[in-house]
């Protein structure tokens, strides 16, 4: 388990980067017709965040593992 618990971040947070990319697409949508709220956009920023948290543990477990 110890092995793979890095690509089950990478593949973590490669989901939730995708799934903020198609809130976005559909805010940008509700934006143009000027239907949006600052939360929405709130919960945008933190998919993201998540994502690049995610992202980071990936890469800090396979450098701790290349050692």
């Amino acid at each position: 388990m110890k092995k793979h618990i890095s690509k089950i971040m990478l593949i973590f947070s490669m989901f939730l980067f995708v799934v903020a990319v198609i809130v976005f697409i559909g805010l940008l949508r509700r934006a143009l017709g000027g239907d949006f709220t600052n939360s929405e956009w709130w919960g945008l920023c933190i998919l993201l965040g998540c994502s690049v948290f995610f992202l980071g543990l990936y890469r800090i477990i396979d450098l701790l593992e290349k050692k």
